[in-house]
């Protein structure tokens, strides 16, 4: 796996009052994947992937910058490099043309700083309908994901990060309207967003996006 997007993330978020410098987000790792378990429904997959920023500042520009007056040790508390793995369960249950995908999944996330390592749940319900010429996806998502420990911003009253997210996503494949044998249109329609007990990390994104692909 590779990141699939360039990622630009600000080098030091904590910035204020001043342009915040960007620097970008890699990541790479590998996942496996094990479906019709035992000749079941039932589906397992594990992905354990490495994430580097170029410039990892976080909390390190000087307090006459615009940055915060934070020590070398509260400093690496939010460094946001490290290690993330994931594995779930999934089970597909099909009605004829319709299907549905309930989805667990445990995310850890092992940072290098100790406030941004966290672990948590992922809940994720899917409905496909495979017709002649469309198919169709709806993915609900809802996780709950609670840090290591407390975070060193002053602003942030020593709380530990807690988030909840939410998501929506909508994707429709057609597969006429390029006339030719295996390929087909894609469009995709989706929602997220993150409650922190943390105001400053409630985040939400809208994606839209359209593509192509050819199936071998």
């Amino acid at each position: 796996m590779f990141s699939g997007i360039p990622t630009e993330v600000y080098s030091d978020p904590y910035v204020v009052n001043v342009p915040r410098e960007v620097t970008d987000r890699d990541s790479r790792g590998v996942r496996l994947g094990w479906s019709d378990i035992l000749g079941t429904k039932l589906g397992f997959e594990y992905t354990r992937r490495k994430i580097e920023l170029d410039n990892e500042r976080s909390g390190a520009t000087p307090a006459a910058l615009g940055g915060l007056e934070l020590s070398s040790a509260q400093q690496q508390l939010l460094n946001r490099e490290g290690d993330q793995s994931d594995a779930s369960v999934n089970y597909r249950f099909s009605f004829g043309k319709h299907y549905l995908l309930p989805q667990l999944k445990y995310r850890e996330q092992d940072c290098d700083g100790r406030a941004m390592a966290n672990d948590g749940v992922e809940a994720q319900l899917s409905h496909g309908y495979n017709g002649d010429r469309f198919q169709t996806v709806i993915n609900l998502l809802a996780g709950w994901f609670e840090y290591d420990q407390p975070n060193p911003v002053p602003a942030f009253g020593g709380k530990t990060r807690e988030d909840d997210t939410l998501g929506v996503a909508f994707t429709i494949f057609d597969r006429e309207l390029i006339p030719a044998k295996g390929w087909s249109v894609t469009a995709t329609v989706a929602y997220y967003e993150i409650d922190s007990n943390i105001d400053f990390y409630d985040a939400e994104a809208t994606l839209v996006q359209a593509g192509v692909f050819y199936r071998f």
